[in-house]
């Protein structure tokens, strides 16, 4: 190969490389901008925390809890199916004693039917099927805005399918929504998840293991 040719092919690999550099560094910045998974933890004490876990809907529920846990979740976010998951565990560890809400926080600029998923689930919780529902969502996480509303509503067990469907379009659901959104951005909550341990704020999903100490810290407190 002649010296020219060589060079040109030395520019042309080093382009395509510098193209798939900026692309995957793009692609990485648009994905899901304001889902939020960080080692630095970013953690805020709230005094008035009780009035935010006001008129959430219940994920599990505890007579006597040692610890209210309130999430602030959009039913297309990837972490937030995953911290679901980390929920899940830690119910499990401290049987009868988290009480977990759930607030919703649709991020309609990147999740187009995530408003809708949450209406969706406020309606079946209407019905008393919201854990079940929530369920359902983030089980189907790919193919929401795909799947019919009332095709969820059937697995989850909505009794009145009829009244499911006329749910969704009544304005209280929308309003109930709109609460839970200047609620969270009361608290300069921008991207989810954001997870309410009693009074501590916590921004984004942190790591398992520090999730869980977190957790086990504010039960201590109680008890």
């Amino acid at each position: 190969m002649s010296e020219s040719r060589a060079t040109r092919a030395l520019l042309w690999v080093v382009s395509a490389c510098a193209l798939t550099t900026t692309a995957l560094v793009v692609k990485r910045e648009f994905k899901r901008p304001a889902e939020q998974q960080d080692s630095r933890l970013a953690t805020e004490e709230i005094r008035d925390w009780k009035a935010v876990a006001t008129g959430a809907d219940t994920l599990f529920h505890s007579e006597n809890p040692s610890l209210v846990i309130t999430v602030f979740s959009d039913f297309q976010c990837t972490f937030c199916r995953q911290l679901q998951a980390y929920l899940v565990e830690f119910v499990n560890e401290y049987p009868g004693r988290l009480l977990v809400l759930y607030r919703h926080l649709p991020l309609e600029a990147i999740h187009p039917d995530a408003r809708r998923a949450a209406a969706a689930s406020k309606c079946a919780g209407a019905q008393g099927r919201f854990r079940e529902y929530h369920d359902k969502l983030f089980e189907s996480q790919d193919s929401i805005g795909r799947l019919p509303w009332v095709e969820l509503a059937a697995r989850a067990g909505v009794a009145d399918l009829e009244a499911f469907s006329a749910c969704r379009a009544t304005p209280s659901i929308d309003a109930a929504i709109t609460g839970d959104v200047e609620a969270a951005r009361a608290l300069r909550i921008q991207g989810t998840p954001a997870v309410l341990l009693g009074g501590l704020l916590v921004r984004g999903l942190p790591p398992t293991a520090e999730f869980r100490r977190l957790v086990a810290s504010r039960i201590a407190i109680r008890t």
